[in-house]
């Protein structure tokens, strides 16, 4: 009593169990509409590749059309250190990403580094990139390519000159006082 349907199920009309054919002295099949087909096009369960990627994935590849990478430190500065290094992880190709991506998020961070912001940040999240990927980085020459603009960047130097004129006017005000 409990486990009977409210309402009997009915059978959908428009099941077609096979193709439809056109009756007449040689059998052909029925041909739809192209507009009925787009109808039944856009209404696809078919997923499109990009709706399977992350919204990770999705903001590295509008920073790239784009040219404005910092939505891709905003992003990663949201995020939370297992989220990253899974995000980081599935840039491989072994893992459901592509090279192409992989170029994508050297070249965010290449050009965050050129903003002198987030220096730190952005100089572990390249660290946790090539402990992760040495192997596939090393056979591509436009991922090494990347790393060698990112190694002539000459960031650090100024921020290392910053660092010892902070430290030589803190040891003089010291030296001074005492």
């Amino acid at each position: 009593r409990r486990n009977k349907p409210k309402e009997p199920v009915q059978v959908p009309k428009n099941a077609p169990f096979f193709l439809p054919v056109v009756s007449g002295l040689k059998p052909t099949f029925l041909i739809e509409d192209s507009d009925n087909w787009k109808e039944k096009n856009e209404k696809s369960n078919i997923l499109d590749v990009m709706q399977l990627k992350s919204e990770f994935y999705k903001i590295l590849y509008k920073s790239n059309e784009t040219e404005n990478y910092g939505i891709v430190l905003d992003k990663l500065k949201e995020m939370s250190p297992s989220k990253i290094d899974v995000e980081i992880r599935c840039l491989s190709p072994e893992n459901g990403g592509s090279e192409l991506f992989m170029e994508y998020f050297l070249k965010a961070l290449s050009e965050s580094l050129k903003t002198k912001r987030n220096f730190e940040l952005i100089h572990s999240y390249l660290a946790l990139f090539l402990q992760i990927h040495y192997e596939t980085v090393a056979k591509s020459e436009k991922m090494v390519g990347i790393l060698q603009e990112i190694k002539r960047d000459r960031s650090w130097d100024s921020l290392r000159e910053k660092i010892n004129y902070c430290l030589c006017l803190g040891n003089y005000t010291r030296s001074a006082v005492i």
